[in-house]
């Protein structure tokens, strides 16, 4: 995983309707491990690349891995426009040569699985995380999920002796902004959207626009064109969330806005979409219970437990608390602390890491004390350490943190806070 990925160095330009233009700039990449070893001087590079005041040299630094071009407010309005253009063109290609596209994805995303992880790891994924995003990927993409698709598309019976048939039409244009903290996986969305018959608009998050602008440049776009979608089916742009936001909302051209983040977002998205006529698709952070009995596999129950600080818990899948019977709650709780205890923080291509760095730290260390002031006991973590593990006031990482609360009254009470961080 320490080498460079295929193709090397890849420069994404924006795709609006299929067509490579180039942008009004560049958001240049690093390597994630780089990063956290010299974030100071790093960062540097980048921010002089970004604004167009590196010096020659700096373009050919071994510490960075790619590029992807800033799109323009021009280009989006372009891209919707087409996209209305040729959306009906696109439903009309039949169902099932749009889950043929789906399905030469899936088999093209097994032939380069190992240059797909390896993209998600220079973005900062650990190897273990970055296998689960394919894994994931695939099981959307299965030929088995493909099916369940096609049943849910096209359905006939009989009712009372007459013969309904239930067809799912296309919304139209769809516009997806994908989470942040996963943005190649949430962006996977486009594909099944794609397969329905609408045409997409896709924002690549700058903040981390690698992994999803690799995949839809070297893999989607290609495929689409192959399997008959008319230039204009999808676009693919990079730029800031909140004014594409605004501009997807005031266009007559966008039917759909599928967002992915957190929970007060969606809420104001949502009602703003409905104001201005559009559909929306959230979604948001989830706040799963595990559900630990007295007869389960306590050591089954305790890694479903840990799978919780996957990505260093900023993922929505994972479970973000455990309710234990009290018979079983001492052993649970000491075999949990214990896998908990043994996480370690690492640069990413370390394969024995899972934890990443946490971008709202602040917000997690007001959510751990005001947790642990009103009654929880903290068993382990909390501190922020450094890539190496040592702590600093600055690092970037929280040593993973366990809390046990007795009594669901208590642990209501515990989990109150007005701060609480978005697992988006």
């Amino acid at each position: 995983m320490n080498g460079a990925f295929f193709p090397p160095r890849p420069a994404y330009p924006v795709l609006v309707g299929g067509v490579p233009e180039p942008g009004e700039g560049w958001v240049h990449w690093p390597r994630s491990s780089a990063l956290l070893r010299e974030p100071y001087d790093v960062l540097a590079l980048k921010a002089c690349l970004d604004h167009g005041r590196a010096a020659p040299e700096d373009h050919a630094d071994p510490r960075l891995v790619g590029r992807v071009a800033r799109s323009t407010e021009a280009q989006a309005v372009a891209a919707l426009a087409l996209a209305r253009k040729v959306q009906p063109a696109w439903a009309r290609v039949p169902l099932e040569r749009r889950l043929d596209f789906v399905r030469a994805f899936h088999h093209l995303v097994r032939e380069r699985a190992g240059e797909l992880v390896q993209v998600l790891v220079a973005e900062g994924h650990p190897v273990r995380v970055a296998h689960w995003a394919l894994s994931a990927t695939l099981n959307l993409t299965h030929p088995d999920t493909l099916d369940h698709a096609r049943d849910a598309m096209v359905w006939e019976g009989k009712q009372a002796g007459r013969v309904v048939r239930l067809v799912r039409k296309p919304d139209g244009v769809v516009c997806l902004s994908p989470a942040r903290n996963a943005p190649m996986l949430t962006a996977m969305a486009a594909v099944p959207t794609l397969a329905a018959g609408n045409a997409l608009v896709l924002n690549v998050p700058p903040a981390v626009p690698l992994s999803t602008a690799y995949v839809f440049h070297e893999l989607v776009a290609p495929l689409l064109a192959e399997y008959g979608a008319p230039p204009g089916t999808l676009s693919v742009l990079c730029a800031l969330a909140r004014p594409t936001l605004r501009s997807w909302l005031a266009s007559p051209d966008c039917d759909d806005i599928f967002f992915f983040g957190g929970p007060s977002q969606g809420a104001q998205l949502t009602r703003s979409c409905l104001e201005h006529g559009k559909k929306p698709i959230m979604e948001l952070a989830g706040n799963d219970a595990l559900m630990v009995w007295r007869d389960a596999d306590l050591h089954q129950a305790a890694d479903a437990a840990v799978e919780r600080y996957q990505g260093s818990g900023q993922l929505c899948f994972a479970p973000k608390f455990a309710l234990v019977h009290p018979a079983v709650a001492e052993q649970f709780t000491e075999l949990v602390r214990s896998r908990v205890a043994g996480l370690r923080v690492g640069p990413p291509e370390d394969p024995e890491v899972t934890l990443t760095p946490v971008v709202k730290r602040s917000q997690c260390t007001d959510v751990l004390d005001d947790a642990v002031a009103k009654g929880a006991e903290l068993l382990c973590g909390g501190e922020l350490v450094d890539v190496e593990g040592a702590p600093t006031p600055r690092g970037p990482f929280v040593r993973p943190v366990l809390l046990r609360v007795g009594g669901c009254r208590r642990r209501r009470r515990c989990g109150r806070s007005p701060r609480r961080p978005s697992s988006r």
